[in-house]
């Protein structure tokens, strides 16, 4: 028998006594070396390829730590959240405005209207108000808070305000009869113009709506629709009349 080499554990396969031959084994613990050998290689690969597609694709930053800060020095904040405010939160340039009350009155009611730019107005408002005449009447003048005659007005909105619009009666206030002077001979003809002029300052013509008159007759007479004839020499005022209100011209008559 074959005497086994010493340091190393070989032993004999006495299974093949018989046919003359003696093979040798390695031991179990060797196999077991080797298999943990090849476990830890694997291991190795494994850990390398994960390694190199965790840094492959990646979109995100890497991370890195922040300096620690200096001796004395507060730490820098690497985040700074702004609060984004809810919707219904009060602004904080939000203030609240006053306002005040702006009264309209119409004086006598119903004889016009005002533009209204609201009753309630910002404090500083200029409230621009307009009258505006019904039919039949005429606008007077502005009181209360304000002034005028003028139809517009502007009111300054820094405290409440009250305002009265007054209108009248559009009612003639003068006629003016043309031509001023004239001067025809006896038995000859000539023609006279009343015009009036109303409460808000339009004017029309009433020639055939006054009454007209003559001084003196004798002298010159004057028909309806202002046309005068002379009979005799002389000087007349001729009238022209509407309710309260007359016009006057001057006719003089000499001998044909």
């Amino acid at each position: 028998m074959l005497g086994a080499p010493r340091g190393v554990p070989w032993q004999e396969d006495y299974s093949q006594r018989q046919t003359g031959r003696c093979e040798l084994k390695q031991p179990m613990r060797s196999r077991k070396s080797k298999r943990l050998r090849a476990a830890a290689i694997c291991v190795a690969v494994i850990a390398i390829a994960a390694a190199g597609f965790a840094g492959c694709g990646s979109d995100e930053p890497e991370a890195t730590a922040s300096p620690a800060p200096r001796v004395g020095e507060a730490p820098t904040p690497t985040n700074t959240l702004t609060p984004t405010p809810s919707p219904g939160d009060p602004s904080p340039t939000d203030v609240p405005v006053r306002h005040c009350t702006l009264t309209i009155t119409i004086s006598p009611s119903g004889a016009g209207t005002v533009t209204n730019p609201g009753s309630s107005l910002a404090a500083g408002t200029e409230a621009v108000l307009t009258a505006f005449p019904s039919t039949g009447y005429a606008f007077d003048y502005w009181a209360g808070d304000t002034s005028g005659t003028s139809i517009s007005t502007v009111v300054t909105m820094l405290s409440n305000r009250s305002v009265t619009a007054h209108f009248v009666p559009n009612t003639v206030r003068s006629i003016q009869v043309t031509p001023t002077t004239a001067s025809i001979e006896t038995r000859r003809t000539t023609l006279f113009k009343a015009v009036a002029t109303y409460s808000d300052g339009t004017t029309a013509d009433l020639t055939n709506s006054v009454t007209w008159g003559s001084s003196s007759p004798s002298v010159a007479t004057v028909a309806p629709g202002g046309q005068a004839m002379g009979i005799s020499a002389g000087r007349v005022i001729v009238r022209a009349t509407l309710g309260p209100v007359r016009g006057w011209a001057s006719l003089t008559v000499t001998p044909c």
